[in-house]
C-alpha cells in the first residue's frame, strides 16, 4: 500500500511540476531524481558486493525457482 500510495502522490507532484513550474526549475528537478537514482544504483551495488557477498543474489534465487540460468536474469 505505501508503495501505491507513494508511486502516486510522487507522480502527481511531478505532473503538476510540468505544468506550473518553468522549465528551469523542471530541469533542476529531474536532474536531482536522476542524480539520486545513478547514486542509490551504485549504493546499491557495494551493498550487494561488498557488505555481503556470502547471501545468494536475485538472479541465483530466480534461476532455482524457474530453472533459467542466472545468466538471462541478469
Amino acid at each position: 500500500p505505501f508503495g501505491l500510495v507513494f508511486g502516486a502522490a510522487f507522480g502527481t507532484m511531478l505532473f503538476i511540476s510540468g505544468r506550473r513550474f518553468s522549465v528551469g526549475t523542471n530541469r533542476v528537478l529531474l536532474t536531482a531524481l536522476g542524480l539520486t537514482s545513478c547514486l542509490y544504483a551504485i549504493l546499491d551495488i557495494k551493498s550487494d558486493v561488498l557488505d555481503r557477498p556470502h547471501l545468494e543474489s536475485d538472479a541465483a534465487m530466480l534461476a532455482e525457482l524457474t530453472g533459467i540460468p542466472a545468466m538471462a536474469w541478469g
